[in-house]
């Protein structure tokens, strides 16, 4: 009787914090639109979205109108009709004034038709305060790859991010929290990781400084351009023999154990793309842009981070997918990552540097929310890549061990007397079909021949 006691007192503590939140919720957005609506016209005037007309011996008003006020947690949406003589773009050139007015703490704009706007109010801002990722959830044996909860987004949901048939790349100054948005994506896919269902190729190009923290979810590393030239060639030859496979069964390809997706992550890529040698640049470029334009379909994407977004430094920037802006320097470099008129919908430029980690997502489809990543510490990083070690890794032929000199960090990890590690012991699996038998059988006789070498 006292355990059953017990249990209904938690239930009822569980229900009232329930719908304290969703109390809160709807309490926060219906004074975000009640105060819209009363103070529109004012704030329209004094933002000097109205004009004042002479009629006969009397003046007047004429304002822009507003259509319809809707809410999500504490984001308010206005609609707003232009006045006669005015066009949307007006209205959009005039969001930070309305925002200013009714004490929004951050706004974006966007037009809708050549005379009506729609103005997104963050009354209550969910992304003020940090939060922290925690260990990913254990999934079963071949569950479907889902999209991946990296952050939030600015009504408090989670954020998740798809990356299966889609290129994302993430431009953001230094400190901008890149690494969050990269540890969000990769950690995040450790339980996957593990059962073989996605391989990662980390190619660190700041000498493995951030993708060494997560060494063990790795199928595979590089950390100087010209690794990335092998990687990257590597993958060409699973793109053309995937298409061979999929022509005529198959437009996208399905990732299950044993039949991956291949999820390459690249930081600081300009590093290939802009600061190597001329002929590493012209190959990098090369290769990168033939993944871009044929690799997703096929269950090959790209996750690529970069600090200067010029199309001199990133020249295929036009073949990502999806975008994600964190903190730039300027609306300029706004419209270079998520497109023209994207400086007042989206505007990066101006997230404070206390913020990391956030930004703003821009899909293929063109719809766009502002987001923050969860932090993830070098600890939880750690923890994650123990508890989901890589159901694979890769095991480089002979030649290129010799060739690849005292830094290339593919099989083995180092320990701090400089010792390399104990090779990771193979997990084990469910059986795999044939046809993924085939594609690691090259594989296991490198790892024979390395193993008769040594």
């Amino acid at each position: 009787m006292a355990t059953l006691v017990v249990w209904l007192l938690v239930a009822l503590v569980v229900l009232v914090l329930a719908l304290s939140l969703v109390l809160r919720d709807s309490v926060t957005a219906w004074i975000g639109r009640r105060d819209v609506r009363r103070s529109f016209v004012e704030v329209a005037r004094s933002a000097g979205l109205s004009e004042r007309v002479d009629d006969g011996n009397e003046s007047r008003w004429i304002d822009p109108r507003l259509l319809r006020v809707t809410s999500q947690g504490g984001v308010v949406t206005a609609r707003v009709r232009a006045r006669r003589g005015q066009t949307s773009t007006d209205l959009v050139a005039g969001a930070e004034k309305l925002a200013a007015g009714v004490g929004a703490a951050a706004f974006r704009a966007s037009s809708v038709s050549p005379s009506v706007a729609d103005v997104r109010l963050t009354m209550m801002d969910a992304l003020a305060g940090s939060s922290t990722a925690a260990l990913p959830t254990d999934r079963p044996l071949g569950a479907v790859l889902e999209p991946v909860e990296v952050g939030r987004d600015e009504s408090g949901m989670p954020w998740r991010l798809s990356l299966v048939g889609k290129h994302t790349l993430v431009a953001g100054r230094s400190g901008s929290g890149k690494g969050s948005v990269l540890w969000g994506a990769v950690a995040s896919l450790a339980p996957w990781i593990a059962q073989d269902t996605v391989r990662v190729h980390g190619v660190d190009l700041k000498r493995g400084v951030e993708i060494a923290m997560g060494d063990g979810l790795m199928y595979r590393t590089a950390y100087r351009p010209e690794q990335a030239l092998v990687v990257l060639r590597d993958l060409l030859t699973i793109i053309d023999e995937r298409a061979s496979r999929m022509v005529g069964l198959s437009r996208l390809h399905e990732p299950t154990p044993g039949d991956p997706l291949h999820l390459l992550v690249i930081d600081e890529l300009a590093a290939l793309t802009a600061y190597a040698d001329a002929e590493v640049k012209k190959e990098g470029n090369r290769l990168l842009a033939e993944i871009l334009t044929q690799g997703r379909a096929m269950g090959v994407v790209v996750v690529a981070f970069v600090q200067d977004p010029k199309k001199e430094t990133v020249p295929a920037r036009g073949l990502f997918t999806q975008t994600i802006a964190l903190r730039l320097a300027s609306a300029d470099e706004v419209r270079m990552v998520l497109g023209q008129g994207m400086g007042d919908e989206a505007p990066a430029h101006r997230i404070p540097a206390d913020m990391p980690g956030t930004g703003y997502l821009v899909t293929e489809e063109g719809s766009v929310a502002r987001v923050r990543a969860h932090y993830w510490s070098d600890a939880l990083i750690k923890a994650t890549a123990a508890h989901y070690p890589t159901a694979e890794r890769w095991i480089p032929p002979l030649d290129q061990i010799a060739a690849a000199g005292p830094v290339h960090h593919v099989q083995t990890t180092q320990t701090e007397g400089g010792e390399p590690s104990r090779p990771r012991e193979r997990r084990p699996r469910s059986p795999r079909s044939k046809t993924a038998d085939n594609e690691t059988t090259n594989v296991v006789a490198l790892k024979g021949a390395r193993d008769g070498a040594q």
